[in-house]
């Protein structure tokens, strides 16, 4: 069962997120926010405040969610390999499948945070992680 020593408000919405709509297994999501569910949820706090909230950019903000979900995933992502696996924090776990299924699923988020990395991974994908997407995704 999911659980987190400190939940944040926004943790359940996340796990569904990852598990309904990215279809992703349930154990890796779990895992990835058993480890980064707070820099995930401030990612999200952080996106949210850089928009006026006037009542149609909410509206419009609401009709993105999904969205601002796909970006601070990815950026959370982004910033696991760059600080943690780089340096062998959670190498061969559930979390480090979870952060290369998450990188991998968007590319196009990826992209706009560094294409070097993203055109490696577009090019590399079946021949470095060739079982990912059949593991890490229903």
């Amino acid at each position: 069962m999911f659980s987190l020593r400190k939940k944040t408000p926004r943790s359940k919405e996340f796990l569904e997120y990852m598990v309904e709509l990215l279809n992703m297994n349930r154990r890796y999501a779990e895992a990835f926010l058993r480890a980064y569910d707070i820099g995930v949820s401030l990612t999200y706090s952080e996106t949210l405040n850089k928009y006026s909230l006037s009542s149609q950019d909410h509206v419009l903000l609401e009709s993105t969610d999904t969205d601002l979900f796909a970006l601070s995933l990815v950026q959370q992502a982004y910033t696991a390999y760059v600080v943690d696996l780089r340096h062998g924090k959670f190498v061969g776990t559930d979390v480090e499948v979870a952060v290369w299924a998450i990188l991998c699923s968007r590319p196009d988020v990826l992209e706009s945070m560094d294409k070097t990395l993203a055109a490696y991974l577009e090019a590399h994908r079946e021949s470095r992680l060739p079982t990912l997407f059949r593991v890490a995704f229903h």
